[in-house]
């Protein structure tokens, strides 16, 4: 989990040194909130790792054996369920919390080295922007272990986010009316919603946002329960 938090650090400092290359501009040229937007970035990188380790974490259990132990220990697999889906996002919560506030402290310094103020990088909506920052990891992260509980592999759990982001990133492929239909539904909306930097389709503002990713939740903890008590563990 701590490769988690540093790594979210180690990408807002590589995201700020490489903005010539990437952007075609060194940072100074950049307006403040495009230099807190480029720094936050680093919790999105935080993401990728919270998935993989969300989904061994689950998938421990299927492959030690441990889950036979656990089932008798505790018969009502919902209940142990339930308990570790609410583990994984406290602990995750908690490590996007501190991912975020140490890609904030990198942007501060970043944003030091070409004379911004704290002043000029902390409008409301850079605050938004971080605050919300964090429910990609929560949401993705839980999606990864229902995921894992599904399939019994933490390989297969893992790629069921990426899938998802995948969805959103395709989605235009098939058409505009597919993607403005596709679009709102998925996660990455909900959560540019609550950031503040949704668009277009993705637009579906901020009661909507939270309603999505507590449907996307629900549901995909309703399939892993289905699994988890409806066949021989």
């Amino acid at each position: 989990m701590t490769a988690a938090i540093a790594l979210s650090g180690i990408a807002a400092a590589f995201f700020y040194a490489t903005l010539p290359v990437t952007q075609g501009r060194p940072l100074s040229a950049l307006a403040p909130h495009q230099v807190f937007g480029a720094g936050v970035l680093g919790v999105d990188a935080s993401t990728f790792v919270l998935i993989a380790l969300s989904a061994v974490f689950v998938g421990s259990e299927f492959t030690s054996g441990m889950i036979q132990t656990t089932a008798t220990l505790t018969p009502d697999r919902t209940r142990f369920l339930t308990a570790k889906l609410l583990t994984i996002g406290a602990a995750v919560l908690i490590i996007g919390v501190l991912a975020a506030a140490l890609c904030i402290l990198v942007t501060v310094v970043a944003g030091g080295l070409v004379s911004m103020t704290p002043a000029e990088l902390f409008p409301a909506e850079n605050i938004r922007l971080a605050a919300g920052s964090v429910a990609m990891p929560v949401v993705y992260a839980i999606l990864a272990a229902t995921g894992t509980f599904v399939f019994r592999s933490a390989a297969l759990g893992a790629l069921v986010p990426l899938a998802i982001m995948a969805i959103g990133g395709v989605a235009e492929w098939f058409g505009a009316g597919f993607g403005a239909m596709v679009t709102p539904l998925l996660p990455v909306s909900a959560i540019h919603s609550l950031t503040g930097t949704a668009s277009g389709h993705e637009a579906i503002g901020l009661g909507w946002a939270f309603v999505s990713l507590a449907a996307w939740i629900a549901i995909a903890s309703l399939a892993a329960g289905r699994r988890l008590t409806r066949r021989d563990i």
